[in-house]
């Protein structure tokens, strides 16, 4: 069961990628975003199902914790949310702090390290958070006997489809214009810069007709996967220490 949802998570992962390099390869970044956001969502929902079907079935005849496809459903849903509402608050609140930061700053001569200044902190800020709730999560697995690695790794997983779009829009305009300050989306730390030469240019900015997608899709690529290293070593680190509290010398068994 293990092994059929691991491939056919990656397969559904692959297909992400390959619908988001294409949607924004060939569109304007708006229609791009609605185009890609609304394929995510339904390769999230479909691949939720699956995941949690599978599992409830497995697990039907283990006594006690939550065993329905419902739980499993709910389980998956709960991390998308709550992942998505922190990227989105540290995003926005990065977002304002790099339109005060330029505001103020208008017409000086500096680059701010090209931006770095604001997306690394924003980036750090968003792991450190990212590492303290998974630590928690696995501490409380675990002491619930639920701690199941695989199935924390397919949610991050959908997670990732799920932001997919955001991402690549982000790396793929990702030239700080004051008029879009108040949103800056931490998962262009490898991308983004601020140009002074344009900072006053209020123009809407469209789509680059040769814009290279292999290297952005990297970047995002490279996003997600400190990302998923990050959660899967807290996750385990918070089995590790609820062990070492309560489980010196004796067995336990988790799914």
């Amino acid at each position: 069961m293990k092994k059929f949802l691991s491939v056919l998570t990656a397969i559904f992962f692959g297909l992400a990628v390959l619908i988001n390099t294409a949607a924004f390869k060939s569109m304007l970044s708006g229609p791009a975003l609605i185009t890609a956001t609304f394929v995510s969502l339904v390769l999230v929902l479909i691949l939720s199902f699956v995941i949690a079907s599978n599992y409830a079935a497995a697990n039907k005849k283990n006594p006690g914790g939550n065993n329905k496809l419902s739980d499993y459903f709910k389980n998956i849903w709960a991390v998308i949310i709550l992942i998505t509402l922190f990227s989105f608050g540290i995003s926005f609140a990065g977002g304002i702090m790099t339109f005060g930061a330029m505001t103020f700053a208008r017409g000086a001569d500096s680059i701010f390290m090209n931006g770095a200044v604001f997306t690394v902190p924003m980036f750090a800020v968003y792991l450190l958070g990212i590492y303290k709730s998974f630590a928690k999560l696995g501490y409380q697995d675990t002491q619930k006997q639920v701690f199941d690695l695989n199935f924390k790794i397919l949610t991050l997983v959908l997670v990732f489809i799920f932001v997919m779009p955001s991402a690549v829009l982000s790396n793929a305009y990702s030239t700080y214009y004051l008029q879009n300050g108040i949103f800056v989306n931490f998962r262009s730390v490898f991308s983004f810069k601020i140009d002074l030469s344009v900072i006053n240019d209020y123009d809407v900015v469209e789509s680059n007709a040769n814009l290279a997608m292999a290297p952005v899709m990297l970047k995002v690529l490279l996003t997600l996967a400190i990302e998923m290293a990050v959660a899967v070593s807290a996750y385990i680190r918070g089995k590790a220490q609820y062990a070492k509290r309560y489980l010196t010398g004796k067995d336990y068994k988790t799914v």
